[in-house]
């Protein structure tokens, strides 16, 4: 190592936004986030009919943010992907 290279110790790094999403969807319940899709807020913001580019989810410690970030996340890549793949 040297000198101009920050120190690091191993196994104290943050993961990454990757791995953090793939055990958010492992660990949910199957179909726990999708009443959201119903939710005409993230409708309007989904179809840019918000008056905010910004879609906020905030709330107390251990609610399910976290979950709540991947199955949008999850979501708009699979619309994304259909979209792609439609001739």
């Amino acid at each position: 190592m040297s000198g101009s290279e920050p120190f690091q110790y191993k196994g104290l790094s943050p993961p990454s936004p990757s791995d953090t999403q793939g055990l958010y969807q492992k660990s949910r319940a199957e179909r726990a986030s999708s009443w959201l899709l119903d939710e005409k807020l993230y409708m309007d913001w989904l179809l840019g009919k918000s008056k905010s580019p910004i879609l906020c989810c905030y709330g107390d410690e251990g609610v399910g943010k976290g979950f709540l970030t991947a199955f949008l996340i999850e979501h708009i890549q699979g619309m994304e992907q259909i979209q792609c793949a439609s001739p």
